[in-house]
């Protein structure tokens, strides 16, 4: 469940304003900076999936619109990549990048890849977030 809150700064208080189902655990959110009503959330379990939600700003209510499996557990971190034409989410169940397209309503996935990497560790979940950090922070998005 994806809670929308409203914060008021004086007196300070915060408030519900609605809970939209996202999967079965959602646990990161990225606006993306082209259409901010557009949200990507990840849902974090064995299996993976990765959707996206129409934010109404006015009234803070969420709608979901698509969903993706991202063929790997655990996805927990999202990045554009390609001046924001895809999305790369760290899968830190089995280690592995998943890459979509994103339709040009920015809503839907496509051509999905997954890249998987080999650790001689025990774990190399923390190389994946950092592998995706890393690719997307330096990849600013461009006006379309």
């Amino acid at each position: 469940m994806i809670s929308t809150l409203n914060f008021t700064s004086s007196p300070p208080s915060l408030s519900l304003v609605s809970q939209t189902p996202s999967g079965t655990s959602p646990s990161w959110l990225l606006s993306n900076p082209v259409n901010t009503s557009i949200v990507y959330a990840t849902d974090e379990t064995d299996s993976g999936a990765l959707n996206s939600l129409v934010l109404d700003h006015s009234s803070g209510k969420l709608t979901p619109v698509a969903s993706i499996a991202t063929q790997g557990g655990s996805p927990t971190h999202i990045g554009l990549v390609n001046n924001g034409t895809q999305l790369g989410v760290a899968n830190y169940g089995g280690g592995s990048a998943f890459f979509t397209t994103l339709d040009q309503d920015l809503l839907h996935f496509n051509s999905p890849q997954l890249v998987s990497f080999t650790s001689a560790g025990p774990s190399n979940a923390h190389e994946v977030g950092r592998i995706i950090y890393e690719s997307t922070k330096l990849d600013l998005p461009l006006s379309r």
